[in-house]
């Protein structure tokens, strides 16, 4: 599944934000994809939920926010939101995240995403442009690049 369109918009992109708490930051996330029609409110409590058990920081500085397993009943389709946080939001001790992506996915589609999302936020370089930008476009042009 390519991110695309139907995942991502500009309408799931919020640029330039600031969170005092990780768990405001994954909150954003989350009403990002509520209001979009991705998921169910309670998806936003497993998300919270995800983040208490494990860690959804996945290294330079990204997070990924999700839901635990058994919240699939809250997802209606497959969405992800992005939010980038240049002065960067603390995910515990040495991990800050500036770029926050909430994924919500049906069935295994998740796996296909966080593929391509692991390929392009290994790169640092990506990750500076995806936090610097102050364009949506840019951001869903960046995450839609073909990277398999």
């Amino acid at each position: 599944m390519d991110i695309g369109d139907s995942i991502l918009s500009e309408h799931t992109i919020q640029l330039r934000r600031r969170f005092a708490t990780k768990e405001e930051a994954i909150t954003a996330a989350g009403e990002i994809l509520v209001r979009e029609g991705y998921v169910l409110p309670a998806y936003i409590d497993s998300m919270q939920e995800r983040e208490r058990a494990v860690s959804v920081y996945i290294g330079n500085d990204v997070a990924i926010p999700h839901g635990v397993g058994g919240s699939e009943a809250l997802i209606k389709k497959t969405g992800l939101s992005v939010i980038t946080v240049p002065e960067g939001v603390s995910f515990g001790e040495d991990k800050i995240a500036r770029l926050i992506v909430g994924i919500a996915a049906v069935g295994n589609e998740h796996l296909p995403l966080l593929t391509n999302l692991a390929i392009i936020c290994c790169d640092m370089a990506n990750v500076e442009r995806l936090v610097a930008t102050a364009s949506a476009q840019e951001v869903i042009d960046i995450l839609s690049a073909s990277v398999m």
